[in-house]
């Protein structure tokens, strides 16, 4: 035995320490054992009871390993790219596998390195079925058993001490793969939530007690699987998650968080706004939210810091965007790398600062129209539902502008699309559980049919274009210029109309709906929107060169971006992991950067609850990032100068000659879906210069002091 061993270690031994634990050198290792494997002293080794060590070596990591390699497989077959850490994993798995079963051979032994029995194999399988979070808890569980098995092993190398070279390298061999197996803890670590760890406590000796079950060696080896249990449960008894690894203070501390998960999933299927204003005001810049592993940022250095940190360690964060690719496909919100760039680049001189004439246009004919239909309902005194009434004008906005056709004769099933997928991406976001949109829910299927929904409208819109518009410089142009004519160019340019046509007409929508809301409770601002239209330009037509004249309008509009931010929710993903105020990060979390939050926060905005466009015309200085409704870095949205002017353009001519006023005191609800919308409303269409209508905002003055805006639950610090 001692021979055969030492003749294993000698053929290994070829280099040095460092360089053997590479893995070309490790597949090297395997072309020389051919001379040994015909060696005659296997056969006089075969009986002895050393050989238990290395078979309980060899099987204690063949399921690990299937594991592994399963794992791979079905990220194949779905065609994921596996991460290039779970690669190199695989890969060591593998290695353990071929090196102790060669070592196993060599001792006399014969280990089959095929999958193991039926039942480990089924428990792996089903394993694949389970949420990532669940299934990476258990291969966490499985690692950290497998560490404290080969760190049992360990121990036993003593029964070659007759041999102190055998002894010494078998414990060299043994540190090799305890130090792989470690590392194997510390990357599936990064993909479990904090949240589940304590749950990894009671599984951790289930699997070490399959484990021993599953070896019979232990028994030989370890006076028995009743003993060689409790050895192994003292190993197992660790703290969740890694911090053990590591000496004490080289671990940064998670930030502060809720204690309770279960609450918290609940407050934030209910109600996510009053979730996070109440967690940042008790646990500060940098919260822990433990249901998916989410950390919350809402201090504008740490938002700057994201968006902008040059090494690039973040990016669009995988966990809540892969729950929107049923809808966005591989369209540019949700495009990575190369692909990305390439589109963004040739997209942007389509929202140039040269365009704002030809976007004028359109913008003003729409806006006629809606203004004319106003003024019916001023007439009729037929209150006006405005939620709809932005959402089409929006809509025909973005399709007249950027697609040169308007989409009459679909346009309300188009917006009850619209409306079913917002319900759809903020029930995906939200629910700690996700359902891919494969799987026929009531909901996915509900979600599918308003996309089939929005295909035909796109379609319709394609095959309407003017036969002159091929000279056109517009987005649909830029678009068949990118992706051709082809079938794989047809779907990448459907992705890429559905990203344009729902991000860009949804957040216009619902800013424009909630500056109206705002103005109509704030009468003494829509006054001064109004004579600032007359100073610049009376009842005529809105020419560009008005545009930086509106400033108050434009003030307006901020303000409500700064109160009702459409993007209400912004995530990224590190790719490694990093710190941000002392508190750790780790890798593959999810960071949520909440415009909600920071636009809201005493400390950067006076009153911050209070509707005051004044601010923005203030010449005070404010910090980078205190306002970023749009985003930020390289990233941020590429429509705003075209959002900017839409909207300022839209206000003013409105008010040339209607205003609308509020019918009571009831404050409209803001709705957290795939944008901040609010819930439905009606106002009161009135001619200007027309007397105001009894019990209009307008008859009765300001009901609040001026400034402060709705609704109050939201706008004022949450118990």
């Amino acid at each position: 035995m001692r021979s055969v061993l030492g003749e294993f270690f000698r053929a290994r031994d070829g280099a040095p320490e460092l360089a053997r634990e590479r893995l070309p050198a490790r597949e090297a290792f395997f072309a020389g054992l051919s001379q040994l494997r015909r060696d005659p002293l296997r056969a006089r080794s075969r009986r002895d009871p050393r050989a238990a060590i290395v078979a309980a070596l060899a099987k204690a990591n063949q399921g690990e390993a299937y594991g592994v390699e399963y794992e791979l497989a079905a990220l194949r077959a779905a065609r994921e790219r596996p991460d290039p850490l779970f690669v190199h994993v695989a890969l060591q798995e593998r290695y353990h596998t071929r090196l102790l079963a060669a070592a196993c051979e060599a001792c006399g032994g014969r280990l089959d390195t095929t999958p193991p029995p039926p039942a480990l194999r089924f428990l792996i399988r089903g394993m694949s079925w389970l949420p990532e979070s669940l299934r990476f808890l258990l291969i966490l569980c499985g690692e950290v058993v497998g560490a404290a098995v080969f760190d049992l092993l360990h121990e036993s190398r003593r029964a070659f001490q007759e041999d102190p070279a055998v002894e010494e390298r078998l414990g060299r061999l043994l540190g090799e793969i305890h130090r792989d197996e470690l590392a194997h803890v510390a990357y599936c670590r990064t993909r479990v939530p904090s949240w589940l760890l304590p749950l990894g406590r009671w599984i951790r000796p289930l699997v070490a007690r399959v484990v021993v079950a599953g070896i019979p060696e232990f028994a030989e080896i370890g006076g028995g699987a009743r003993a060689t249990r409790t050895r192994l449960g003292r190993r197992l008894r660790l703290p969740a998650g890694m911090d053990w690894m590591a000496a004490p203070g080289d671990v940064a501390p998670l930030p502060p968080g809720p204690p309770s998960p279960a609450r918290t999933t609940l407050a934030l299927v209910r109600d996510p706004l009053r979730l996070f204003t109440e967690l940042a005001r008790v646990h500060g810049d940098v919260v822990r939210i433990g249901v998916q592993d989410f950390y919350l940022l809402s201090h504008p250095a740490d938002v700057e810091y994201v968006f902008k940190d040059p090494a690039r360690r973040y990016r669009k964060a995988r966990k809540t965007h892969q729950r929107a690719e049923g809808i966005f496909g591989e369209g540019l919100i949700l495009a990575e790398g190369e692909a990305w760039q390439t589109r963004r680049r040739a997209l942007v001189p389509a929202f140039g600062r040269r365009e704002v004439e030809r976007w004028l246009e359109p913008i003003l004919t729409e806006t006629e129209a809606l203004r004319n239909r106003f003024e019916i309902h001023a007439a009729a005194g037929i209150p006006v539902d405005v939620k709809e009434a932005t959402r089409t004008l929006a809509q025909d906005v973005f399709t007249s502008t950027f697609l040169g056709a308007r989409d009459g004769e679909g346009s309300e099933r188009t917006g009850e699309a619209m409306a079913e997928l917002g319900r759809y991406v903020d029930a995906a976001v939200r629910r700690p559980i996700f359902v891919p949109p494969r799987v026929p829910t009531p909901g996915n299927l509900r979600m599918r049919s308003a996309m089939r929904e929005i295909d035909a409208a796109l379609e319709r819109l394609v095959a309407a274009r003017p036969d002159d518009a091929e000279g056109r410089e517009d987005l649909l142009s830029r678009l068949l210029a990118i992706h051709g004519r082809g079938e794989a160019g047809r779907r990448a340019l459907r992705d890429d109309l559905v990203n344009f046509f729902v991000a860009g007409h949804e957040t216009s929508a619902n800013t424009l709906a909630w500056a109206l809301y705002l103005l109509s409770r704030h009468p003494a601002a829509r006054r001064r929107l109004i004579e600032e239209v007359r100073s610049v330009r009376g009842a005529g037509r809105l020419v560009a060169g008005d545009l930086p004249r509106l400033r108050f309008t434009e003030a307006v509009v901020k303000e409500t971006l700064r109160l009702y931010p459409p993007a209400w929710m912004i995530a990224r993903e590190p790719v490694e992991d990093d710190r941000i105020r002392g508190f750790r990060i780790p890798r593959g979390a999810t960071v949520l950067l909440s415009p909600w939050i920071t636009h809201r926060r005493a400390d950067l905005w006076p009153a911050p609850g209070a509707f005051d466009p004044e601010r923005f015309l203030s010449e005070a200085p404010r910090a980078p990032f205190a306002w970023y409704p749009f985003g930020g870095g390289p990233r941020a949205c590429i429509g705003q100068r075209f959002a900017m002017v839409e909207l300022t353009a839209i206000l003013a001519t409105l008010h040339q000659r209607v205003a609308l006023e509020a019918q009571d005191a009831a404050e409209v609800a803001p709705l957290p879906r795939m944008t901040l919308e609010p819930a439905g409303f009606r106002l009161t269409a009135r001619l200007i210069g027309a007397p105001a209508r009894p019990g209009s905002s307008a008859s009765r003055g300001s009901r609040r002091p001026a400034g402060r805006s709705g609704p109050a639950a939201h706008s004022r610090v949450l118990p």
